[in-house]
This record gives C-alpha cells, structure tokens and sequence, in this order.
C-alpha cells in the first residue's frame, strides 16, 4: 500500500503509494438510538506509533493486482498525463503521479480490496494499530520513476499518520530506487526508540510493500536505468 493516511485511516518499475489517517471509532448516545460519531478525534500527534519504524513485507499485493494496477496507470498516463506536482505541508513537490481514484472502477476495488484483506492487518500488526481503531482517508497513487525525467523524491515526511509504498514492477526492470529513511523512529521489535541513519531499503520484490509511519523523514533513491513504477 505510494498510500498516505491521517493519524488514525508502470515495463518501468511502478510503486503504489498510500497515506492513512487512523481515527478512534466513536459513537454518542441521542435519546434511545446509538448514532455514529459524525467526527472522530484523531490519535494524539505525538503517538509514537506515527513514527512506526519501517519494515518490508513480501505479497502486499498479488503479482496480478501489481500487474493490473501498474497497466492501468500507464494506460492513463498516456491518454492524461502523469501529474507532476503534490501540495503537501504547504509546498509543492515534484512527482510523476497518477491516483487511483482515476483508474477503472475495477481497479479501484481491487486496490481497495487488497489493501483491506492484506495491507490493512501488516499495519495493524507492525504498527501496534489495535482492532477498535479505523482506518480513514485513504489516499493511494502510482508514482513513476525513470532515469532521464524523475529520478527520485527528496527527504520528506507525509501528512498522513502511516505510509507503504507497494513495488508494482520487477526490479530486473530498472537500475537504482529503494528508499532511504533517517531520524527516530519507533519499533516494537526494538522495544522503543529506534535511531535511523541512512536506513536504506533495496528495491522489493513486484507486491512487496514497506509500511512506515508517515511522520518518518523518507526519500527515494535514483534510478539509474528504467522505469520503477510504485504504489
């Protein structure tokens, strides 16, 4: 799942990012009936569990949704452009970009889908999100990178709560990318704080995805040959 979310919910090589926000799950009380929330208040922005530290894991994705959703997001980047601008923290960045929510409805729910059945429970458990948390605000996108146009994105953080990105093509298709992390992080498996020094990850598999909490400085690395599509 690159995907972002809020504290809460490609022959190239192709990724699929996301971001989620994670939001409790309210309810109030009105007379006799149980309504749902209409707002929610976020997790505390100093939850350490927003600075997840990253890890890879393998069949994020099936090598035919990979598949699927790096054509797909080539078909439109051909017909509408790959867009190169995202306005996050009150700057633009460079990107070569394409939402999902552009691609065929079919798509779309098998992105959903497999995020839902295979994403969702690796954050939950990575991450520490427990059971009576929500997901909300998903965002995911294909980003696109190549040696000769964008090569890689610079040291980052997103705006949502946790982040993956999902390796859509084989890494014998290009040279270089992976990503970088740095700062502190928090790891379950370290029992607590965890410094990050150029903790770089090498290209994944096509389906495997590395899930980090959003609030971690990230970058990508170049590419030096090929196209590396994500999600």
């Amino acid at each position: 799942m690159g995907a972002n979310a809020r504290w809460g919910r490609m022959r190239a090589a192709v990724a699929v990012s996301a971001v989620v926000t994670v939001m409790c799950a309210g309810t109030t009380i009105v007379g006799a009936e149980k309504t749902t929330a209409a707002e929610c208040e976020c997790l505390d922005a100093r939850d350490p569990r927003f600075l997840c530290a990253p890890h890879a894991h393998e069949d994020g994705l099936s090598a035919e949704t990979a598949r699927r959703v790096m054509e797909a997001a080539i078909a439109v980047g051909k017909r509408d452009g790959w867009e190169r601008a995202r306005f996050e923290h009150q700057e633009f960045h460079e990107t070569r970009m394409v939402r999902v929510s552009a691609l065929p409805k079919s798509v779309q729910d098998e992105v959903d889908r497999a995020f839902e059945t295979r994403v969702a429970p690796m954050i939950r458990e990575q991450c520490v999100i427990y059971d009576h948390l929500k997901f909300e605000n998903e965002q995911f996108y294909v980003v696109k990178y190549d040696a000769k146009e964008f090569k890689s994105i610079d040291m980052h953080h997103d705006d949502h709560h946790l982040s993956f990105v999902a390796s859509l093509n084989n890494v014998t298709d290009y040279s270089g990318g992976g990503n970088n992390f740095e700062g502190v992080s928090f790891s379950v498996k370290a029992g607590g704080v965890e410094h990050l020094n150029d903790h770089k990850f090498d290209p994944q598999p096509t389906g495997s995805v590395v899930i980090h909490g959003g609030k971690l400085n990230h970058a990508s690395l170049d590419v030096t040959r090929g196209t590396r599509y994500v999600l």
